[in-house]
C-alpha cells in the first residue's frame, strides 16, 4: 500500500518496510516512487550519454579554469 512521502511521521515506517520487504511504493501528488534498498558491494555502473555514444571526458576537464579562459567566459 503507498504512503505519502511528504507525511515525515511516516518516515521510520517506510524505512522499516524498505528493509523488511526489499521494496516500498510511495505515492506523490505526481507519481508513485518505488525505495529500494542498495547492497554496499555493488560496483558502481559507468553511466554513458547516448548522445555521445564511445566519447570519452579526460581528468583534466574537471581542472579549474585558466585566468584567460575564465576571462573569456565573462567570469
Amino acid at each position: 500500500m503507498p504512503t505519502n512521502i511528504m507525511d515525515l511521521n511516516a518516515l521510520p515506517e517506510i524505512l522499516f518496510r524498505t528493509i523488511m520487504t526489499k521494496k516500498v511504493l510511495v505515492k506523490e501528488s505526481d507519481g508513485v516512487i518505488m525505495i529500494m534498498p542498495v547492497k554496499e558491494d555493488i560496483e558502481p555502473q559507468k553511466r554513458l550519454l547516448g548522445f555521445a555514444k564511445g566519447a570519452e571526458v579526460p581528468d583534466s576537464f574537471f581542472d579549474p579554469l585558466s585566468e584567460e579562459e575564465l576571462q573569456a567566459w565573462g567570469l
